[in-house]
Parts: C-alpha cells; sequence; structure tokens
C-alpha cells in the first residue's frame, strides 16, 4: 500500500526571521512550537504526523487541536497534489510566516465533527504510528487500542514489529482456531504473529480476505485439512506453506470431484 506524500512548502527567505506579533498572537504553546518547527524546514520537507508528535512527545488528540488552531489563524493551508493519472498522491502543506487572519480570535466551538474528521484526513499520514501509546501496549490493552484505531493505521508494540488491525485480527483468529482443536496450545506472542500477517499482505502480496479463507479452510475437519492444521501452527509456517498448500488443495478438489463420476 503507498504511503500518501505531504510536502512542506513555504515562504523562505534563506534564514529563519519569525514575526514577533504572530508569535505573540499565537496563545496555544504548541501551536507555536509546531509552527516554528515547520518553518525551520526546507521545502519539500516530507510532513508526517508521527515524526511531529514524536518530536513534541504528544498524542494525537493535543497535535490535531494544535493543527486546527493555526488553520483558524491562516498560518497554514492544504492543497492537494495530484500525479500524472489524475489521481491525489498527497498533500502539499503550504506554512505561512506571518497571520493573514485579520481578526486573531479562534473560536473552536465552530468546529463540527465532519471538519475534525476531514482534518485528520488530511494532516494524518495515513502510515502514522500511535507514537504516545505504543511504549504501553501490552494485551492488558490491546482490545482497547484496536476498537478505537483507524483500520490503515500501524499499531507499534516495539521497534521491529507493527501491524494494522486487520492483522492482529488475523491473529486472534488462527490462536482460537487452533486452540478449538487443542486445548492444551501455548499462546503465542500474537503481536508477533500479527506482524507475520502484515508480512504476508505486504510482502507477498496476500490479500486479507484470502488469507481468512485460508484460515476458515484449515479449522475444516475433512481429511485434507486435518493434516495441515497439524503443520501450519503459526502464521510464518501458514507463509512458508501458503502456496504448497493451496496448489495441493486445488488438486484435492479435483481429485474428489473426479470420484463422483
Amino acid at each position: 500500500m503507498s504511503e500518501n506524500i505531504n510536502k512542506l512548502e513555504k515562504f523562505d527567505s534563506g534564514y529563519d526571521v519569525f514575526n514577533r506579533n504572530t508569535i505573540q498572537a499565537i496563545e496555544n504553546p504548541i501551536s507555536l512550537a509546531i509552527w516554528v518547527y515547520l518553518l525551520s524546514k526546507p521545502n519539500d520537507w516530507i510532513v508526517r504526523e508521527a515524526d511531529i508528535r514524536k518530536h513534541f512527545n504528544i498524542g494525537r488528540d493535543r497535535y490535531l487541536k494544535a493543527m486546527r488552531y493555526l488553520r483558524d489563524l491562516e498560518l497554514y493551508e492544504v492543497n492537494r497534489i495530484k500525479g500524472n493519472d489524475g489521481k491525489f498522491i498527497g498533500n502539499r502543506i503550504i506554512v505561512y510566516p506571518t497571520i493573514r487572519k485579520t481578526d486573531y480570535t479562534v473560536n473552536h466551538t465552530d468546529i463540527t465533527e465532519k471538519e475534525i474528521i476531514t482534518e485528520k484526513e488530511i494532516i494524518t499520514d495515513r502510515e502514522s504510528v500511535v507514537t504516545d501509546t505504543a511504549p504501553t501496549i501490552s494485551e492488558k490493552n490491546i482490545d482497547e487500542i484496536i476498537s478505537n484505531i483507524d483500520e490503515e493505521e500501524y499499531i507499534r508494540p516495539s521497534k521491529k514489529i507493527k501491524f494494522k488491525k486487520r492483522h492482529y485480527l488475523l491473529a486472534l483468529k488462527m490462536y482460537k482456531d487452533l486452540k478449538a482443536f487443542n486445548e492444551g496450545i501455548k499462546k503465542p506472542n500474537l503481536f508477533k504473529w500479527a506482524n507475520d500477517f502484515r508480512l504476508m499482505e505486504e510482502e507477498d502480496n496476500r490479500e486479507y480476505k484470502k488469507m481468512y479463507n485460508f484460515l476458515e479452510f484449515l479449522s475444516k475437519p475433512d481429511e485434507f485439512w486435518t493434516f495441515w492444521r497439524g503443520v501450519i501452527l503459526s502464521p510464518s509456517n501458514m507463509r512458508k506453506k501458503y502456496d504448497t498448500v493451496s496448489t495441493q488443495f486445488k488438486a484435492y478438489l479435483t481429485a474428489e470431484k473426479n470420484k463422483q463420476y
């Protein structure tokens, strides 16, 4: 899945000078910090929500509130970028060195839920990381995180592991299906399993629906799947044997069909 590109554009004079009146008008300290931070970056710098949040050690809500504040002061705007095929490929974030709005009063009560959602879609890098929750992700809070996270947002329990909601749900399904046939099965590291399902999707180009159907077949009691259920005991095994099992299953179905004639 390709990443949306959010490129920075600013009015660059070759050195950074900040307007005194603008600085004094920005009452939100996080907004002020982000505005200065963006102005200090070069043109065409790739703007990522995750990078900004990590730099200032803030969560998503504080980040979005700060960006809405800057938007209301007209200190930045977003223009969509089209590729050669006419499709949108990202955004150009334009940051201004001075407030263009004559009335400095910012009224956040005017912002509707629809506008908030739109702001998330525009500002959020779709490959963003839940950096404010990542250090404390565990089995105790993963269900709450899964229920509140966007479909295309990554969860990172550690530096080497990342996955999306659907990958974790596949891992959980596989564990529950295996446990239905073997109560004594040891509970695996579901985060690692979810990461393996991500690799199957992103590196092996396996579709979610086909992986789900594979697990459904794996839980069937017929002879063919009973054998493979004793072999495929983890997503990493499934990844290695996927093509082999798919080929043999097609041959098995053909053979079973021929028995009927």
